[in-house]
């Protein structure tokens, strides 16, 4: 028997180029009194001490960086310090080079925005809801929409008897899609429709939605206003497709969409596979065909614009058991606009007769008013175009850019997806935020773009963490994620006692086999595997340990050393 199996306080071996360390793993959690002395560097702060300290003197530069200093340095080449202030204020300029800031402005990017915003709000003496309000019983991920939209939010959040604000947000946001997504269009072209979904677990209220939406459209008081807003289930995409050619324009509410979805990555289910493609396909889609029959008095004529938009709630295992690789391929997911809530149920709000201010009200239904001349399929005025100004213009451009430079920077199909339409998903939200505040002349500010790339930024690092954690789809390769997330948090942090983990066995990075059957039996990636969960967790250690990631340790090691009786594994490294 070799040694190091021997050895229960060998964490690893040598880690080759590409993974990492584990004994890197637990850095976040080291105490900063035990970490060595920071080395003095040519960039330390060092070279900036005054001489005329008695407590330190300045480090000179390093021989290797004399070549490109001042002559006054290759003078002192022998470690001596400067005679003056000067002189070094002169090597500084000159010698040393400028630290790289770029991880710095790319973190300082949401807070600027967010500064301008809340000034631009500030300067036009309103009573919009500032962006750093958060009035939630369980803390937040999304901050309250600037101007009108976020008024409407409140509005919902406040008459919600389990108020969360991601809930009313959502809401407000796919309410006024469906109202303006055919009279107005963005300064590219495109119209104002949003396919959203609100992912939460059970319980937390999100029948909110259902009940807050039918309150603000009877609110206007105009009658036609009633089919903005269609709770109706359609089986097929025939169905929907004849809806949008008669009555274009509005917004399909569905509840537990999550079974829907399920139903849509199921290629034998025909029906569902021909409403998935109408709804790919209507997104942002400019002209939508008519149908011709046998009985040509049955044929209904092409329209301009549906205008589709989509405001679904569900569970985040339904949801993300759904984000196969097929469903990604041809672009469905990508359309759709994530909002997740992790937190609990709230508190019930027993005074809920909140009311919209006069002026919130009278601007409300002058803009459903003004969206309703567009709800015939024909003869409808000109859309009106909403505009930016050059601060917000230049903020949507920039992002797109990053948005192109990140999509082409990978091959992994879930992240181009990510990327491939977050840059129109910000104009139509941004869009959405000017008309709402302007209606008859709307403009995109700096406070409209700020929020809305802080909404799809969000959107776009939760699903990357699912699934870069093995949260997103049921493959063999999200298993295998999936198994490396536990096994990190199994070396980062002791698991609970409950799993009656032997002393000694996580300081050796032996993880036991029942410790990650626990984990993963109910995670719908193992449990609905064909064989079942045990199969589909034993195949994917097979695989990590062919791929050298794990090895099995051997029972004498495991009985003797631990006086423990079953199958575990030692970790030798992880993946990135």
């Amino acid at each position: 028997m070799s040694n190091h199996i021997q050895d229960r306080n060998m964490i690893e071996p040598s880690v080759p180029h590409g993974t990492e360390p584990l004994h890197q793993l637990d850095s976040e959690h080291t105490d900063r009194n035990t970490l060595p002395p920071i080395q003095a560097t040519q960039g330390s702060d060092q070279y900036l001490h005054d001489t005329d300290s008695t407590n330190a003197a300045p480090v000179a530069p390093q021989p290797e960086h004399i070549a490109s200093a001042p002559e006054w340095v290759k003078e002192r080449s022998d470690t001596s310090a400067p005679e003056s202030d000067n002189e070094w204020l002169e090597y500084k300029i000159t010698s040393i080079p400028p630290p790289d800031l770029s991880g710095i402005y790319l973190k300082a990017e949401r807070m600027i925005l967010q500064q301008q915003a809340n000034q631009s709000a500030n300067k036009k003496n309103s009573t919009e809801i500032p962006l750093s309000v958060t009035t939630a019983p369980n803390e937040s991920s999304i901050q309250w929409p600037p101007g009108q939209t976020g008024r409407l939010a409140k509005f919902l959040f406040e008459n919600s008897y389990s108020p969360v604000p991601e809930v009313a947000i959502t809401a407000a946001l796919g309410l006024l899609a469906g109202v303006c997504g055919r009279a107005y269009r963005t300064y590219t072209g495109k119209d104002l429709a949003l396919y959203l979904i609100l992912v939460a677990r059970s319980g937390i209220g999100k029948d909110g939605i259902h009940e807050g939406i039918p309150d603000l459209i009877e609110l206007s008081g105009i009658p036609a206003a009633k089919y903005f807003v269609r709770g109706t289930d359609y089986v097929s995409g025939e169905a929907l497709h004849k809806e949008l050619l008669t009555a274009p324009g509005f917004l399909n509410l569905l509840g537990e969409f999550g079974r829907k979805l399920k139903r849509m990555a199921n290629p034998s289910d025909t029906p569902m596979q021909q409403l998935r493609t109408l709804i790919t396909n209507a997104f942002g889609k400019r002209y939508l065909e008519g149908k011709v029959y046998s009985n040509s008095e049955k044929n209904v004529l092409g329209v301009d614009w549906p205008a589709l938009s989509l405001l679904g709630e569900t569970t985040p295992g339904s949801f993300l058991e759904c984000l196969t690789p097929d469903m990604m391929a041809d672009g469905f997911m990508s359309r759709f606009l994530v909002v997740s809530y992790d937190g609990g149920r709230p508190m019930p709000n027993p005074s809920r007769s909140t009311s919209l201010s006069n002026e919130d009200l009278d601007s409300w239904r002058a803009l459903v008013y003004q969206a309703v001349k567009y709800q015939s399929p024909i003869n409808t005025p000109p859309p009106c175009i909403v505009c930016a100004s050059d601060d917000a213009r230049e903020k949507l451009d920039s992002f797109e850019r990053d948005c192109i430079e990140n999509l082409n920077a990978t091959e992994d199909e879930f992240e181009r997806q990510v990327w491939s339409r977050a840059h129109l998903k910000a104009m139509k939200v941004a869009c959405i935020l000017a008309v709402s505040d302007t209606y008859l002349h709307p403009k995109i500010g700096i406070e409209h773009v700020a929020w809305a790339l802080n909404l799809i930024r969000q959107d776009i690092e939760v699903f990357r963490s699912r699934n870069q954690s093995g949260d997103v789809g049921i493959s063999d390769d999200t298993r295998e994620r999936k198994l490396v997330t536990f096994m990190r948090d199994y070396i980062r942090q002791p698991p609970p006692p409950s799993y009656k983990i032997p002393s000694g066995m996580r300081e050796a990075c032996i993880v036991p086999r029942g410790y990650l059957q626990t984990k993963t039996s109910s995670l719908p990636a193992f449990a609905n595997h064909k064989l079942g969960a045990k199969r589909a967790m034993d195949d994917a250690l097979h695989s990590m340990r062919d791929n050298g990631f794990i090895m099995e340790v051997k029972n004498t090691v495991l009985s003797e050393n631990y006086n423990f009786h079953g199958k575990a594994y030692r970790i030798l490294k992880l993946p990135d």
